[in-house]
């Protein structure tokens, strides 16, 4: 998504196109965003994702497997979920922050930016009602979960069964666990890593060298939180700046702490290459919503509350 700094809603028209400063952005996916909200799992900690197995490895001088990673700790001991960078903890701020950010469009939560800088403009005017912002949030709230394609022709569905043992075996798993938190076939463990050894600057959230050194609770420039991978196969281009077009392409690029995953990667036999992204092509976004994956009508209406002509109505607390 091609975003800039000033957005498009109601601000005080002054010229500013000398300051526009334009970055390709990637939206993490929305998909089954309600069912995330309300996933209790620690990034970390989790008994057979890769923190529980790569902490012992790596106790015992094994560094072969991908790091364990942390969670993006908030206030009040809250964990990231949302963002890139896991920045927000709940869905509300999250589809906030995008209206403003993105799109130019304030709200009750947040300001769009000022021309030109990273930085709320108090003086902006409200171009969403408080109702609006939380219908918004409702249907992102609905959104269904992707679903796994396995194919019905006897070679193709072995080859995506393969791919996905092949999958586990070289690790990819450690940054991709099938399951978290209870949720089957999300293919994430939520922690923040470093996949690339240096981004130059160029990824839209850090745009000059930090002259205090980050408190350790701070993510860091070149830390990412994993993306889930249900969904996957539609979800091209892939990374948070979009610059990898292919499935493989998204492989390669992985770096850093998940170096020796690449390597082993690369050193498959080709067959068993194709066999991953076989498996990876079997993650498909959601075609249909189910009714068990949509909220009570009753909960919807309670959410949107708010006065739909009034933007300063007190937004509807958040129970994630």
């Amino acid at each position: 998504m091609m975003t800039n700094a000033g957005g498009f809603g109601n601000h005080r028209h002054e010229s500013y196109a000398d300051s526009v400063n334009r970055v390709c952005r990637i939206q993490p996916s929305w998909d089954a965003a309600g069912r995330v909200a309300r996933l209790k799992h620690e990034p970390g900690g989790s008994e057979g994702s890769c923190p529980g197995r790569c902490g012992s490895l790596e106790f015992n001088l094994n560094f072969e497997r991908t790091s364990p990673g942390r969670a993006a700790h908030h206030s009040f001991g809250r964990v990231g979920r949302f963002g890139w960078k896991g920045q927000f903890t709940n869905l509300h701020d999250f589809v906030a922050t995008a209206c403003a950010v993105e799109l130019g469009l304030t709200n009750r939560t947040r300001a769009q930016d000022k021309p030109g800088q990273h930085a709320p403009d108090d003086d902006a005017e409200y171009d969403m009602t408080s109702r609006q912002l939380n219908a918004l949030v409702a249907f992102c709230r609905s959104l269904p979960r992707p679903e796994q394609i396995i194919p019905t022709d006897t070679v193709q569905r072995y080859k995506v069964i393969n791919g996905e043992q092949v999958f586990e075996r070289i690790g990819c798993a450690d940054y991709h666990p099938r399951e978290i938190g209870g949720i089957d076939g999300i293919y994430t463990d939520f922690a923040l890593h470093i996949v690339e050894s240096d981004n130059g600057g160029a990824d839209g959230y850090f745009r000059e060298e930090l002259e205090v050194p980050l408190p350790e609770s701070q993510t860091r420039p070149d830390e990412w939180q994993t993306p889930p991978l249900w969904g996957v196969a539609d979800s091209a281009p892939y990374f948070h700046d979009g610059a990898a077009s292919t499935l493989e392409a998204a492989i390669l690029r992985h770096g850093a702490q998940a170096r020796h995953v690449t390597e082993r990667f690369t050193n498959l036999k080709k067959s068993e290459r194709q066999d991953v992204i076989a498996f990876l092509k079997s993650l498909r976004a959601p075609h249909t919503a189910s009714q068990s994956d949509l909220p009570p009508a009753a909960a919807i209406e309670r959410e949107l509350g708010g006065d739909p002509v009034d933007p300063r109505q007190p937004m509807i607390e958040s129970s994630e």
